[in-house]
């Protein structure tokens, strides 16, 4: 399963060079979930470079 998102870096966020991204995910009520604890995953850390444009983009 795949979740497309778009991010913007903040300049202080851009200027670390680096950023994990976490995503949780929960179920509505009444469902139940029999795994509870895979419901979150952390990415490896993403590299930060700055656009041509003056924003910055994550590789």
């Amino acid at each position: 399963m795949t979740f497309p998102f778009a991010y913007t870096f903040t300049p202080e966020g851009a200027a670390r060079g680096k950023a994990n991204f976490r995503v949780t995910v929960s179920l509505p009520y009444p469902s139940w979930d029999a795994l509870p604890l895979d419901n979150e995953a952390i990415s490896t850390a993403t590299t930060v470079l700055p656009a041509a444009t003056g924003t910055a983009t994550a590789n």
